[in-house]
């Protein structure tokens, strides 16, 4: 299998584990939540959760392999090459952090009350929800910038830049208010990311393909 192949393959398991992870996680509470409204959500989603997260941390480890496959594609621009790397690899480590807060909160909701539970709250936001949307931003704007170079069709980069617009905004909207419209933004911004990868991975095989096709040709002449 190519590493293009094996990228793609990377990118369709981290569709469908993060449909799966979203499909399965309870709508969470509002940022400025009570600790009573915590409780209730922990206590009646606790199994949910914990599945999700367990998911989304899977489903980060296989992005990895498109992240890498990305960036080799790129390689013609050093520059962006490099800042998909670095890029995509915070985002997959941050992506499973904020899995395994998710699934550790919710493990110990139980046990804590009060202004813990509010402090574990937000710590679980920012670490699930603001920081990969904060990180994308890197991996989007190296694939914007290089993939005419790579021979990836305009319009991923252009839709990868609205990715990393969304990015700033949901990213900087929910470090600085707990309006619901950032949350919005977030969550609009995870759908995107989702439907990118898909595409991606589905232009990156049949890239593939058509080099699979060509070469015996060029072989022969």
């Amino acid at each position: 299998m190519t590493d293009q192949r094996v990228g793609a393959a990377g990118g369709i398991v981290f569709v469908i584990l993060s449909l799966a992870a979203g499909a399965i996680l309870p709508k969470p509470p509002a940022a400025d939540a009570s600790a009573s409204e915590l409780g209730r959500y922990f206590g009646q989603h606790h199994d949910r959760i914990q599945t999700s997260g367990a998911l989304a941390a899977l489903a980060a480890v296989a992005l990895l392999a498109l992240v890498v496959s990305l960036a080799e594609r790129l390689s013609e621009d050093r520059l962006a090459s490099r800042l998909a790397l670095a890029g995509g690899t915070v985002l997959v480590s941050l992506s499973i952090l904020g899995a395994l807060v998710q699934a550790l909160v919710a493990q110990i909701s139980s046990r804590i009350s009060g202004d813990t539970l509010v402090l574990a709250f937000a710590v679980d936001e920012a670490a699930f929800y603001v920081a990969p949307a904060i990180a994308v931003i890197a991996l989007m704007v190296a694939v914007a910038r290089g993939a005419s170079a790579a021979g990836l069709p305009t319009w991923i980069a252009a839709f990868a830049l609205l990715i990393a617009a969304v990015g700033i905004v949901a990213g900087v909207g929910q470090l600085v208010t707990t309006s619901s419209a950032m949350s919005a933004f977030g969550f609009a911004g995870f759908v995107l990311t989702v439907v990118w990868v898909a595409a991606v991975s589905v232009v990156l095989l049949r890239l593939e393909r058509t080099v699979r096709t060509v070469s015996p040709v060029g072989a022969a002449a």
